[in-house]
C-alpha cells in the first residue's frame, strides 16, 4: 500500500510539474505572437484603422491572459513582460492613430468612433477593461499600459460629445 501512494504521488508532482511548464511555455507562445503582430502593424504602410484594430485586439487578448492567474504578482510579470516587448511598437501605433484622428473632421471621427464600437474586440474590452484596472490598481506599469492605449481611443467621437 505504502509503494502504491508514493507511486500515485511521484505521477500527481509529475503532472503538476508538467502542466506548469506548459503554461510558461504557451505564456511565451503569446508574447511572442503579440510582440510579431504589433512590430508587423507597427512598421507597415496599413491605414491606420488597422493598425488600432491590432493593438485592440492584442491589448483585449493581453488584459484577458493577465487576468486568468489568481495571483496578481504572476499576473503582473506577464504584463511587464508585455509592456517591454512591445511599448515602443504602442507607442507608434497609437502615434499614428493620433495623426489620423487629428486629420479627420467631427462626422469622420464620429462614425470611426461608431465602427470602432462594432468591432469584435468592442465588448470584451469594456467588460476587460475594467476588471484589469480593479486587479491592477496598485501596479503602476499596468495602469500606466492601460491609459495609454485607452488615452488614444478618447479622440473619437469625443470632440462631438463635448459639445453636449
Amino acid at each position: 500500500m505504502l509503494q502504491y501512494t508514493k507511486s500515485l504521488l511521484f505521477l500527481l508532482s509529475f503532472a503538476i510539474i508538467s502542466t506548469s511548464f506548459q503554461s510558461c511555455g504557451r505564456y511565451a507562445k503569446q508574447l511572442a505572437w503579440h510582440e510579431s503582430e504589433l512590430a508587423r502593424a507597427a512598421n507597415s504602410n496599413m491605414p491606420a484603422d488597422e493598425k488600432l484594430d491590432i493593438l485592440m485586439n492584442s491589448f483585449v487578448m493581453m488584459a484577458g491572459e493577465s487576468l486568468k492567474p489568481i495571483n496578481p504578482k504572476k499576473g503582473i510579470k506577464y504584463i511587464q513582460k508585455y509592456n517591454a516587448a512591445n511599448k515602443q511598437n504602442i507607442d507608434k501605433i497609437l502615434n499614428d492613430v493620433n495623426a489620423w484622428n487629428q486629420s479627420m473632421g467631427e462626422i469622420e471621427t464620429i462614425a470611426a468612433g461608431v465602427n470602432l464600437v462594432r468591432k469584435p474586440y468592442a465588448k470584451e474590452a469594456i467588460d476587460l477593461i475594467p476588471k484589469f484596472r480593479r486587479k491592477y490598481k496598485q501596479y503602476k506599469i499596468a495602469m500606466n499600459l492601460a491609459n495609454s492605449i485607452t488615452g488614444g481611443l478618447s479622440g473619437f467621437g469625443g470632440k462631438f460629445l463635448k459639445g453636449l
